[in-house]
């Protein structure tokens, strides 16, 4: 009686010895904590072996046979495992990382088991941090040379474009077009990082996603079909609303198919992952879609600039660029081609002729849907002798080239 005590063991009356009884039942409580013992130290050698987050979580949830989740704030970020019904306990939260921008944290749906689960959790959650910390180091290293890179991009025969190149995600042979991911200002730190790059591996996009001053970037081939409308609808569904939450917008820029034309591509998707703020959570911007309305959005006159050298530059690049302003400048403040004219003090002819010039350069003169990028362009264009009291910035428009 004194050892089942000791043990917290009950007797129930038997016809045997109850001392021999209770050694038995201290034995099989021995056993089954030696087992559970046992199955902790295989977990933690399985787990061990993994070296990315999402991967540790992948195998600890198929050995737990449960749901494992990592959470930012409320948001997921990476989840693994079935969930076999929603009133199963979730335990948590295991703390993995903290910082100004949040916490991230991993949560488990528990059934009977659920101190069991909190023990096992408990052991891997130094394995989960010490993975979450250790990529983050790792893809910086990666992000400064693939960074370098694009920034020799425009250099013939560049060695070390050609190794860098793979890691973005580049595919010879096909067209590609580049995913800029634009941070909040003052809330980029390495937590945000890892979680940005997690919701891009757990939305299955090819391309590896590296860190740049700004924001974030990837290479995403187009495959046969050459089809960016595709990828913007691809981001959408995947990211916009998770990333969306987390102030960040996401930009994608025109096909192309070399890597000399990366550094124009880059600029396009920062453009366009600008644009996406103006619509909210859950949008796309893209620069195929905007091109010069991608204007609207920006309130520099650097930036109209920017948009015009990349969507017209026969326009920009004309030898009487200067003389082509000033008269699709006096056009839009006359509204006709004779008053413009007669204010430039040229024959009506002339004037159509140059605006006639400025329309087959590329600058859509005269749509009224583009009305608004073409008065910007001009007006950052315009000579410096020409500025005068009127140039205050046109009224925006209505959102456009979102999805």
């Amino acid at each position: 009686m004194l050892l089942a005590r000791r043990l917290d063991i009950t007797l129930l009356s038997t016809v045997d010895d109850p001392t021999k009884l209770a050694l038995a039942l201290a034995a099989d409580i021995g056993a089954a904590n030696a087992a559970i013992e046992s199955q902790l130290i295989a977990l933690l050698r399985t787990v061990g072996e993994q070296t990315k987050v999402d991967e540790i979580l992948r195998v600890a949830a198929a050995e737990l046979r449960l749901h494992l989740e990592l959470r930012f704030g409320d948001i997921s970020v990476a989840a693994v495992g079935e969930r076999e019904t929603d009133s199963l306990t979730m335990v948590g939260p295991f703390t993995i990382s903290d910082s100004a921008t949040g916490a991230v944290t991993l949560w488990a749906a528990a059934g009977k088991n659920e101190d069991f689960v909190t023990t096992a959790l408990t052991l891997i959650v130094p394995l989960i941090r010490a993975a979450w910390f250790e990529s983050g180091a790792l893809e910086m290293v990666d992000g400064l040379s693939a960074v370098a890179a694009i920034d020799e991009a425009a250099m013939p025969d560049n060695a070390a474009l050609q190794t860098v190149m793979p890691r973005l995600g580049w595919r010879d042979g096909e067209a590609h077009a580049v995913v800029f991911l634009a941070p909040p200002e003052s809330r980029r730190t390495r937590t945000l990082s890892n979680v940005v790059r997690l919701l891009w591996r757990r939305a299955a996009m090819s391309g590896s996603l590296v860190d740049t001053a700004d924001g974030w970037i990837s290479v995403v081939p187009l495959g046969e079909d050459d089809d960016t409308a595709r990828v913007s609808r691809e981001l959408g569904g995947a990211l916009a609303t998770s990333l969306g939450e987390l102030g960040i917008g996401i930009g994608l820029s025109r096909a192309h198919d070399s890597p000399g034309n990366l550094q124009e591509q880059v600029v396009e998707a920062r453009i366009a992952s600008r644009t996406a703020w103006a619509a909210g959570v859950g949008s796309v911007g893209s620069f195929e879609e905007l091109t010069l309305q991608a204007i609207d959005y920006l309130f520099d006159p650097n930036d109209a600039i920017t948009v015009a050298r990349l969507v017209v530059p026969e326009f920009c690049n004309a030898s009487d660029r200067d003389r082509l302003v000033t008269s699709v400048r006096a056009f839009l403040d006359e509204g006709s081609v004779v008053a413009a004219a007669a204010r430039l003090s040229l024959h009506r002819n002339t004037m159509t002729a140059r605006l006639d010039r400025a329309r087959a350069l590329g600058l859509p003169v005269g749509d009224p849907h583009q009305s608004f990028s073409v008065e910007a362009i001009i007006r950052a264009f315009l000579p410096r002798d020409h500025v005068g009291g009127d140039t205050a910035s046109p009224t925006r428009k209505t959102s456009k080239g979102l999805s």
